[in-house]
């Protein structure tokens, strides 16, 4: 599936944990013996894909992975037994749907498998992590419209009711993500999307989610989507109540905040923020902007915190919408010509290192 490719293009986070072995089992309904391809992918560009193959005797199949890097795995089960058993007439060199195992694991995961060959597809649900069991909701919801899909493709019917059936399949993906903003898998599904339904559905994933693997690349997608744009302008009051505007930082550099007291996250991240403020305040201007926040509250973190630089209150959504902010916290860098370079969401080194590199001076 697209959403599933979108995430070996681009995504370089990895986890912190120490790398372990991961073991898969499973049993397979409808086939006695095969050997299966088994092809995991890091989702991350430059790390080395795994290849294994597999003995399944008597329906069964048991193999360990160990890895070298510590980070989400795309899983790729496939055989030509599997082939095989659909027959020549139930096959074609057009891609099919549900024709293979496919399913997320990292290090130390103890995964299990049940599979049933269908007339047309693969019915398969993954134990082991939180991800898989959310994507066998999915997949029971949207097996039925994949079979007929499949159907479809094999009758060679390319015109109307094929586009139709893709967009039950998709219009049901998205009712799953409406339904679940608190599900990582809604996060993974979502991508497949166009940037637009990605903007319209992220804002309303949980914190978790926007801040999960899978939230992190949809970040990626939509701020990508922004740098090379003029910064848009706009005034705001701080904590003495004193109007200020982008436009009096004009010609110097600016890393906008977009947090709230109310945030997690956003509080984590002060002590790192306010140590790059220590070190960069003479080179670019920090200015903080508290969104969805109550005034009292705002005060008394920005006081008790110590937080030195442009503290400014967003009183409504205006300037969270012209920044297209998504998740907190939002950090945006512009440059002397008001031309945004840097956006991201959520906390990550990635932002500081940014900085680092803009400036030519490594904080250690």
């Amino acid at each position: 599936m697209k959403n599933i490719l979108l995430l070996l293009v681009c995504i370089s986070f990895t986890l912190v944990s120490k790398a372990q072995k991961t073991t898969i089992s499973g049993e397979i309904q409808g086939i006695e013996q095969a050997s299966i391809n088994l092809l995991v992918l890091p989702l991350k560009l430059g790390e080395k894909p795994i290849f294994k193959k597999v003995d399944c005797m008597d329906g069964r199949f048991e193999c360990s992975i160990d890895f070298e890097s510590n980070m989400w795995h795309l899983v790729r089960m496939n055989s030509n037994q599997f082939t095989a058993a659909f027959g020549e007439e139930k096959s074609s060199d057009k891609k099919l749907e549900n024709r293979e195992l496919l399913f997320f694991i990292r290090p130390g995961d103890k995964i299990a498998i049940k599979a049933k060959l269908g007339e047309y597809g693969i019915n398969y649900q993954v134990y082991g992590n939180e991800i898989s069991e959310q994507r066998n909701q999915v997949a029971q919801r949207l097996f039925a419209l994949k079979e007929e899909y499949n159907k479809l493709i094999l009758r060679q019917d390319t015109g109307l009711r094929l586009r139709h059936q893709q967009e039950q399949i998709e219009q049901v993906m998205l009712e799953i993500i409406v339904e679940h903003p608190n599900w990582i898998c809604s996060a993974e599904m979502l991508a497949g999307f166009p940037e637009d339904a990605i903007a319209k559905h992220f804002k309303a994933f949980t914190p978790e989610v926007q801040h999960s693997f899978f939230g992190t690349h949809l970040s990626t997608i939509l701020n990508e989507a922004e740098t090379g744009t003029i910064a848009p302008d706009f005034t705001l009051f701080d904590e003495k109540g004193k109007r200020v505007s982008l436009t009096d930082f004009r010609g110097k550099y600016v890393i906008l905040e977009f947090w709230g007291s109310w945030c997690g996250y956003c509080l984590k991240g002060i002590p790192k923020m306010k140590a790059y403020y220590s070190r960069y305040q003479d080179q670019v201007t920090f200015i903080g902007i508290a969104c969805r926040d109550n005034k009292v509250a705002w005060k008394k973190v920005v006081a008790d915190n110590d937080l030195y630089w442009v503290n400014l209150f967003a009183q409504d959504e205006t300037i969270t919408e012209k920044y297209g902010v998504m998740g907190y916290p939002t950090k945006v860098i512009i440059d002397e010509a008001g031309t945004i370079v840097w956006k991201t969401t959520g906390e990550s080194d990635e932002f500081y290192d940014k900085i680092d590199r803009l400036f030519e001076n490594v904080v250690r």
